[in-house]
């Protein structure tokens, strides 16, 4: 078992970490996402009912309960409408508002506030931004007497891209293809019955992840 473990490809561990994580995540940070999920479930078979039984001619006989709100807590922001009707009179206030010559003359103002500050700020930058551009060309444009020798710049460049870009590069690619390449292969019965002809599964780490975030 220690052999085992040992010789475990290390990605292992962080797809187990990950996965750890993301059910934590959805424990603590998404309590209500399953029983909401169970109510939209719900929801949409009472609505698929109510419409059956209305066109057969049992009016009244399923009550659907897609306009209700939730049974699960959660918070309704300022503004937003709570019931039906408000959301009707909210959404005709909107299109009232949008046509109102007041409303776009506002709209104007606001937008020319907003310019007059990004034009403050372009005038206050372009001074650094001319001197950026002159010393690029005065760089540029500057001789180059060692031959054969790579320049300051470039051996900065080289540093970085050895020690820091090609090794995580590396990491992250290799990482990938192992998350979209390995399978755990599981049998599709859980029981079987003697005589049973078992097919097997493919399930990938990422597709646990999605499973758990759906």
């Amino acid at each position: 078992m220690k052999n085992f473990f040992k010789n475990l490809n290390y990605r292992h561990y962080i797809c187990c970490g990950i996965t750890v994580v993301f059910i934590l995540i959805s424990a603590f940070c998404f309590p209500y996402a399953v029983p909401r999920l169970i109510e939209s479930f719900r929801d949409f078979g009472l609505s698929i009912a109510y419409y059956l039984t209305d066109l057969f001619g049992f009016e009244g006989l399923i009550t659907p309960s897609v306009t209700s709100l939730s049974e699960m807590p959660f918070t309704i922001f300022d503004g937003f409408p709570k019931t039906w009707e408000e959301f009707t009179n909210k959404w005709n206030l909107y299109w009232q508002e949008f046509g109102d010559s007041n409303n776009f003359i506002d709209y104007i103002l606001s937008l020319r506030v907003v310019l007059k500050v990004l034009l403050r700020v372009l005038i206050l930058l372009m001074p650094f931004v001319l001197i950026l551009v002159m010393l690029v060309r005065a760089v540029v444009n500057k001789k180059n007497i060692r031959y054969n020798q790579d320049t300051k710049p470039l051996v900065l460049f080289k540093k970085i891209s050895n020690t820091i870009y090609r090794p995580v590069k590396k990491f992250v690619c290799e990482f990938i293809a192992f998350v979209k390449n390995y399978s755990f292969v599981l049998p599709k019965l859980i029981k079987p019955k003697p005589g049973d002809i078992v097919e097997y599964t493919e399930l990938k780490y990422y597709q646990i992840w999605a499973y758990i975030w759906l």
